[in-house]
């Protein structure tokens, strides 16, 4: 018999709950803590901004469930300049908390960064630090963020809870009826998956901004369609128009001349009701 065999892998989640029983002591750590409108903070007083109040609170915490979050925060920086034709990346979020440790987007054809790898985001029950990272996660990979207007997006996510995503009418601000009658349950009714699904409605402003700097012609059909896409978790099948469209440089050098007042660029974007209001032209 193996007496050196562990029970589970180790940094499973399994280990790591196994190993917290055994070692782990309860401390109590300062954390950030969002309070939305109308919720009362530790101190008493009641949350006035609309955007709600992020604030400094206690918590009880096992220690070694601390130290892990550190560990697995000290993810070496990762390289991507040497591949141009990168368009996908898998990535566990860590690489965004609590900044972006990705280096060289630049020089890719970026469209996709997904960080379903690992458990930070898919088994934390936080909306707000998940919309964050979701935030910070397209605000490194498209340059198109600084042109488009999310305020009505992150609206919806705060009002995401255990409670709102058992409410069909609420999830039908942002879900396509397939979603909500062809996906698993176990889709629906999981705060990640939720704003994950929301947060498509991001990818699909970026690449329609992306698509309309590119050319002058405006295709209504493939801007319904990409819609359609991310209202059903179908990010995956989400693509620039034009294969070039997709290369950084391209479409960093195109949001620049539209930021710096290429009326011809920002004619092109204007009847979008998410564009960025500092580039609506005057009538």
């Amino acid at each position: 018999m193996n007496n050196n065999k562990r029970k589970h892998p180790q940094w499973s989640a399994d280990w790591e709950e196994a190993t917290k029983k055994i070692v782990g002591k309860e401390i109590e750590i300062d954390i950030d803590k969002h309070f939305k409108k109308g919720e009362t903070k530790p101190d008493g007083t009641t949350v006035s901004a609309d955007t709600g109040e992020t604030i400094k609170v206690k918590e009880k915490q096992n220690n070694f469930k601390h130290l892990l979050t550190e560990i697995k925060a000290i993810l070496p920086p990762l390289d991507v300049s040497h591949n141009p034709k990168l368009t996908d990346l898998f990535i566990p979020a860590e690489l965004f908390v609590p900044e972006n440790k990705i280096i060289g987007l630049e020089k890719t054809s970026i469209i996709r960064l997904d960080c379903q790898k690992g458990n930070l985001l898919k088994k934390s029950q936080d909306p707000q630090f998940i919309w964050d990272v979701f935030i910070r996660k397209y605000n490194t990979a498209f340059p198109e963020m600084e042109l488009i207007n999310v305020n009505d997006l992150t609206e919806i996510a705060q009002q995401v809870n255990s409670e709102s995503i058992k409410d069909k009418e609420f999830l039908k601000k942002f879900c396509s009826e397939e979603f909500l009658s062809e996906h698993p349950l176990s889709y629906k009714s999981d705060i990640y998956w939720i704003l994950d699904n929301l947060a498509n409605q991001i990818l699909a402003r970026c690449l329609i901004v992306q698509n309309r700097l590119y050319t002058d012609e405006k295709d209504e059909e493939y801007e319904k369609h990409l819609i359609e896409l991310a209202q059903d978790l179908q990010c995956k099948a989400m693509n620039p128009k034009y294969p070039q469209a997709s290369l950084y440089s391209n479409r960093e050098r195109l949001v620049n001349q539209a930021i710096n007042g290429d009326q011809e660029l920002l004619k092109r974007l204007q009847d979008l009701e998410y564009l960025n209001p500092k580039y609506k032209l005057e009538k």
